[in-house]
């Protein structure tokens, strides 16, 4: 069995970073960091860093938050441009959408870690556009 990956997780804001820690509890990962845009310290696999704050691509200095750890940055966001996503991609080696399952996000970022580039949009998700099933309805959320 592999070993779980030891994630960071950055995001302006605490709440968010809470909710997607405790959304990817179950999973295969082990959050051992979360920073409110800070530079990560702790020696992990994989930064997920949500850009809510900031439009992806813009300004990004991603060294910034891996520093020479070899940790790999993956841009978790809502904003899905095409132009976005690719300027992001500059110095990511991953690109995951919101409306992503944790199941899926788990499988993303194992193959990141085993050294693919991923890109995830979500289109095929059915919490796009509030139809179908989301993450956090079993805990009462409404797709909004």
């Amino acid at each position: 069995m592999k070993h779980p990956i030891r994630l960071a997780i950055v995001d302006d804001y605490a709440v968010v970073i809470a909710g997607v820690a405790s959304f990817l509890a179950d999973q295969r990962i082990d959050v051992v960091e979360t920073a409110a845009s800070l530079p990560v310290i702790t020696d992990v696999d994989v930064v997920l860093y949500d850009t809510f704050g900031q439009v992806p691509g813009q300004d990004l200095n991603l060294e910034d938050f891996v520093r020479d750890s070899g940790a790999k940055v993956v841009i978790y966001s809502w904003n899905l441009r095409p132009d976005l996503i690719a300027e992001a991609m500059a110095g990511a080696s991953g690109y995951l959408s919101k409306v992503l399952t944790g199941p899926v996000i788990v499988d993303a970022l194992e193959r990141i870690v085993s050294g693919e580039i991923v890109i995830l949009t979500g289109d095929h998700e059915t919490s796009v556009d509030g139809a179908g099933d989301w993450p956090g309805r079993s805990a009462g959320l409404s797709p909004r």
